[in-house]
């Protein structure tokens, strides 16, 4: 601001000295909220004993820390106030009592070193109390950064960032579960509303579908963070939605599994479908090794393809290689001892992401799996630039993406004759079909189905062999995976 005579003639002292007194009030009470906080502390460890004592503990400490760090801001802030004021009061006093314009000059200077000296202080105390920025080297920066950071920090991250938090790989799982949990409320609260404002407005009616679509893949997401162990580690309502769920801790998982969907996947549809298909998964590694637990990841932390259209491009595949990377490094980096089996499963449209990324980026996986793929941007599983006996793929006889070869010639010669002769359909969309033995990979057992369309979908049905061989590679029992039967002759 600007002071001139005027403003330093109109100056309300007396309020400002007012607001100064108002902040050291407030000082003071944060004091006393502390020492409540010590004083329940006290009390606790007196009457109480246990677990449940131990944890009640923890929280009372972590909220007496982040109040008392408040204290000096606080009072900080009082203080400036208050030199301010004494120094804008005496810097009046002088211009009402100028007898000539070099003193009404000096005086209205003085007081504009004191806004400018005062606004400068303010700034810098508000910069102390945030925390400083993530590291944009990768997830082990991430986890180094975030390790250093006090409590206090953390929980100011935590509270006012939450959604930048929430999907930075290489924070704690149970920390970015938290940060996207506010998230969640946050959007709710917000689409409601914006729901409830559209009520009444004709002209928006697809605007108000698409909310309400958003909310009941929200109600969704919401029903299954409600159960026990699971964990929400990214959520984005914008375009189709984004979201990234565990069902058991990754961070203290023997072994960790990431599925990732295909085309028509969003956060409003199909959300349900998918989150059953991860714990059929989770279940099935159980099944193979009930010794080790095992936390399977629903990766939806990209924008699948909406139709057969988009379906025939690589380009969502592309864009999100980079997203896919960092997610499993960072599962790596915040895992909690000796992380053991990790495994990434991709089906149908899912299959060509995990491919693109693992052939251009690498990525962090001692198995691949691929169900129902159309292709997964190589020629060969060497082209993967990864061992070809850690490459795993299934495809039912007659699932539909079989049929989704890239030239006519190939459609007929390649698809539809060979699929009543049961020969292996070798040439598909986006590269050679990993469930051909040509492809270099191991190939496994996988149930046909009377529809083609149900085929593509069935991996996950109980008895399936397919959904029993994923839980053996992903519990690291790939000994027992089957292969496919002969053909009859």
């Amino acid at each position: 601001m600007i002071i001139g005579y005027a403003h330093l003639c109109a100056a309300d002292v007396e309020a400002w000295q007012a607001g100064a007194t108002t902040w050291r009030r407030l000082a003071e009470q944060v004091e006393d909220r502390v020492a409540e906080f010590d004083a329940t502390a006290a009390g606790l460890r007196l009457d109480w004993r246990g677990t449940a004592a131990d944890a009640a503990s923890v929280a009372i400490a972590d909220l007496r820390e982040l109040t008392a760090a408040c204290r000096g801001p606080i009072e900080q802030t009082g203080r400036l106030l208050a030199e301010h004021t004494d120094r804008v009061a005496a810097a009046r006093r002088a211009l009402l009592a100028a007898r000539t314009p070099a003193e009404a000059a000096l005086a209205v200077h003085a007081a504009r070193q004191s806004d400018e000296r005062t606004a400068v202080a303010l700034a810098e105390l508000t910069a102390s109390m945030s925390a400083p920025c993530p590291p944009a080297a990768g997830p082990v920066a991430v986890r180094e950064w975030w390790r250093g950071l006090s409590k206090t920090q953390r929980e100011v991250l935590l509270l006012q960032s939450p959604e930048r938090i929430g999907g930075l790989d290489g924070v704690p799982v149970a920390d970015r579960d938290r940060a996207n949990r506010e998230v969640l409320r946050r959007e709710r609260d917000r689409l409601s509303a914006l729901f409830e404002s559209l009520a009444d407005d004709r002209h928006a009616a697809r605007e108000r579908d698409r909310v309400e679509r958003a909310l009941a893949g929200l109600a969704t997401l919401a029903d299954r963070l409600a159960r026990p162990g699971a964990y929400l580690l990214g959520l984005d309502t914008a375009g189709d939605g984004r979201a990234i769920v565990a069902l058991g801790d990754p961070d203290h998982s023997d072994n960790v599994l990431t599925y990732v969907p295909g085309m028509g996947v969003r956060l409003d549809g199909h959300l349900g479908t998918s989150l059953d298909r991860t714990a059929a998964m989770a279940e099935a590694a159980a099944a193979a090794d009930p010794a080790k637990s095992t936390s399977a990841v629903l990766w939806l932390g990209y924008d699948a393809p909406d139709n057969l259209l988009e379906g025939a491009s690589s380009g969502a595949a592309h864009d999100a290689r980079t997203a896919l990377h960092d997610f499993q490094e960072g599962l790596a980096a915040t895992h909690v001892g000796d992380l053991g089996e990790q495994s990434v499963v991709g089906h149908s449209y899912g299959a060509l992401v995990v491919g693109e990324t693992v052939r251009d980026l690498g990525l962090r996986a001692d198995d691949l799996v691929f169900l129902g793929a159309p292709g997964v941007g190589v020629e060969h599983a060497a082209d993967l630039h990864v061992d070809p006996a850690t490459v795993w793929a299934a495809s039912a006889n007659n699932d539909i993406v079989g049929l989704a070869a890239p030239s006519l010639r190939q459609l007929w010669l390649e698809q539809l004759w060979p699929r009543y002769m049961g020969d292996p359909m070798p040439d598909l969309w986006h590269g050679h079909n990993p469930a051909d033995d040509g492809f270099g990979g191991h190939v496994f057992e996988a149930a046909d189905n009377a529809n083609p369309i149900s085929a593509h979908l069935a991996y996950w049905d109980r008895g399936n062999p397919a959904l029993t061989n994923v839980g053996r590679i992903a519990a690291g029992q790939e000994s027992g995976v089957s292969s496919p039967p002969a053909p009859e002759s």
